[in-house]
């Protein structure tokens, strides 16, 4: 998968952090989690981050994960459902 563009935005001034990250599922049914993208421009920011996602074996689906951050600790999370990709 090439040129995913992932967004996230922060609409808390709570002094926390917040990320995005691409989650895949392969044709065995397992899935990948990739990397945290971080958003840490504070309340009222958004950020985009364009990424990619080469898996050896194989992407069937694809979704994201949100989160918020205290440091490096995650708070709290949420995840979309994964959708087919319709290049596999």
């Amino acid at each position: 998968m090439s040129n995913v563009d992932l967004v996230v935005s922060d609409t808390n001034a709570d002094g926390h952090s917040v990320g995005v990250r691409l989650r895949t599922q392969r044709f065995d049914g397992t899935v990948h989690n990739w990397t945290w993208h971080r958003n840490y421009d504070g309340n009222g920011t958004t950020r985009g981050f364009l990424s990619s996602a080469l898996d050896d074996n194989g992407i069937a689906k694809a979704g994201v994960e949100v989160g918020v951050f205290e440091g490096s600790d995650l708070l709290a999370s949420c995840t979309t459902g994964m959708s087919t990709n319709p290049f596999a």
